[in-house]
């Protein structure tokens, strides 16, 4: 009985520290230029950058990244892959016919408060057109 509780405790403090580790739902602003709205059903749209969007999920510990983030933007020809790690993030961007592509190794990665405060603080460059909002 001892071993079960104290597997019980191992596990339940485990899960609480990967749970403090994970991305939460939010506000994100990645590079120090686009924003990320995060909603807790796993998808996300960029509030900077109008028609970007895609999924988001955390990943077990004892990966390289804790969350992974995927998209895509131009109706679908641009697409994104996005790993975070604490605080940082190594961001790959392309477009499918190759004519573009893009690569951030340590890009910067800061919960910027709620997806309702986006249009409290948007950099200057925001493009306030997007149809997600």
């Amino acid at each position: 009985m001892k071993l079960k509780t104290i597997s019980l405790a191992f596990l339940a403090s485990t899960a609480l520290v990967t749970a403090a580790n994970a991305t939460k739902p939010g506000l994100y602003q990645i590079a120090s230029g686009q924003e990320l709205c995060l909603q807790a059903a796993g998808t996300w749209y960029s509030t900077t950058f109008s028609g970007w969007g895609g999924t988001w999920q955390n990943v077990p510990k004892g990966l390289e990244a804790t969350t992974i983030i995927r998209g895509n933007y131009a109706s679908g020809a641009g697409n994104d892959s996005i790993a975070v790690k604490k605080g940082l993030a190594g961001w790959d961007e392309w477009r499918d016919d190759e004519s573009y592509t893009f690569y951030a190794n340590a890009a910067t990665w800061v919960n910027v408060g709620s997806c309702t405060d986006a249009r409290r603080h948007q950099p200057s460059h925001v493009n306030k057109s997007n149809p997600s909002q």
